[in-house]
């Protein structure tokens, strides 16, 4: 058995991993693999369980899918594939569970689904398929497959609890032709009227589109139950990292393809709430390339009737810059050393996040808490500044001297020196470039 699931491996699937005959379980799952699966697949005549979902492969399903007849579970579920369903999966008499969800496979369902005696789950949502639904077998079972998001299905009487509409009769054609043909002679002012009508009120739901986006993107609603699945069940192994106020979990939701960080906030410490609130006000109200990008914010109770606070971010895959230039401090970072370019521009860009704080947002933002392990490195190392508990947004009145009161950084913080508006920025080259060499 092979499984190197939930890993970064890129590049196409290599054809000499199907050689070995004898293997009978292969997971590549959630990684970012690319090209077309190969089609020696079909050497592992033993298989029984193969999972390459959550990656990027595209092309057709290969007809050698057939020769595996010993497989029981298939699961191809979130790629770019395309085409029909081969007619040689009818070959595999022994399968019991099979997921080609969130592809883009076309044409109609196969009948052969209905004759495997031994298949538990199908899911075929989020596709292209057409046509009528089979019936028997399987079909009979409606909580056993996953039709969901195929929008061309239709279904005969026997499988109306699908809830899909009626697949139409001959007689039902030929009135539909007819309605088409009446259509036609319509005046054509008439159409031309009918068609500015449209033209209006389309434009109008894309200016309301445009309008709502960032909303919509920003404020996804996921429940206690959804982050407590996506972490595993705040397993010890998706921790990333704990402070006094809040553990960091990296974590997957079952409605998306991403990878998120999700923040949550130990409420019976002192100061956890505050952080909280602070954290969600300075996201409400900043917007910047170098800043990290919250997804959502979860403020409910958990089974017990405790109170439950989370902000989940976006994931950043090459981790903090403090796991760069100290990686003796965090043991299961491997050992990696920035070129001096790569220094700079993340200079740059931490520059940047406080430029935009200091000089462009009013009022003007103060961080509070900027050192190495607050500025996170995304999947192409472009910096973005996080952990906004301790920031704070200056008084109206520049220059007073409660601007600093109380303002306390945490072990590792980068303090300011005088004049810190416009030196500030030269401190940040500093942290980067001397804690680097």
């Amino acid at each position: 058995m092979l499984e190197v699931s939930f890993n970064s491996l890129e590049g196409p699937i290599p054809s000499e991993l199907f050689n070995g005959t004898t293997l009978i379980g292969l997971d590549l799952s959630n990684n970012y693999l690319t090209g077309s699966i190969p089609l020696q697949i079909g050497g592992l005549i033993q298989l029984l369980r193969l999972d390459i979902s959550f990656n990027k492969l595209s092309g057709q399903v290969p007809l050698s899918f057939g020769e595996c007849v010993e497989l029981s579970s298939l699961r191809l579920r979130s790629n770019m594939l395309n085409g029909s369903i081969p007619r040689s999966f009818s070959n595999l008499k022994s399968i019991e569970q099979i997921d080609l969800s969130q592809n883009s496979l076309v044409g109609k369902i196969p009948e052969f689904f209905a004759n495997m005696d031994y298949l538990q789950q199908l899911d075929l949502s989020m596709n292209y398929f057409e046509g009528p639904i089979p019936t028997g077998g399987i079909f009979q079972n409606h909580s056993a497959v996953n039709l969901e998001g195929n929008d061309e299905l239709c279904a005969s009487a026997a499988t109306t609890l699908y809830q899909f509409p009626v697949c139409t009769t001959t007689s039902a054609v030929g009135s539909k032709k007819n309605a088409l043909l009446l259509v036609k002679v319509i005046p054509p002012v008439a159409i031309a009227l009918i068609s500015f009508i449209c033209f209006v009120v389309t434009l109008l739901k894309r200016r309301q589109a445009e309008t709502t986006t960032c909303y919509k993107e920003t404020m996804k609603k996921i429940s206690y139950g959804d982050i407590v699945k996506a972490t595993n069940w705040l397993s010890p192994i998706n921790k990333i990292s704990s402070s006094r106020t809040g553990s960091i979990y990296i974590g997957r939701f079952e409605f998306d393809t991403d990878l998120v960080a999700i923040k949550l906030f130990h409420l019976e410490e002192n100061g956890a709430r505050d952080s909280f609130a602070t954290e969600c006000e300075v996201l409400r109200n900043t917007r910047h390339r170098n800043l990290v990008k919250a997804v959502t914010v979860c403020s409910t109770v958990d089974p017990e009737n405790n109170e439950f606070k989370a902000i989940v971010f976006d994931f950043m895959a090459n981790g903090s810059l403090d796991m760069w230039v100290h990686p003796k401090l965090h043991h299961n970072s491997p050992k990696r050393v920035l070129s001096l370019g790569q220094r700079l521009r993340i200079a740059m860009d931490v520059a940047l996040a406080l430029d935009y704080m200091h000089n462009q947002l009013t009022p003007p933002l103060i961080h509070c808490d900027l050192k190495p392990g607050n500025v996170l490195l995304d999947y192409d190392m472009t910096a973005r500044v996080g952990d906004f508990g301790s920031a704070r947004f200056l008084p109206s009145t520049p220059g007073s001297p409660e601007d600093l009161v109380g303002v306390e950084g945490t072990i590792g913080y980068v303090a300011p020196s005088t004049a810190w508006d416009t030196k500030f920025h030269q401190d940040v080259m500093f942290m980067v470039l001397e804690s680097s060499f």
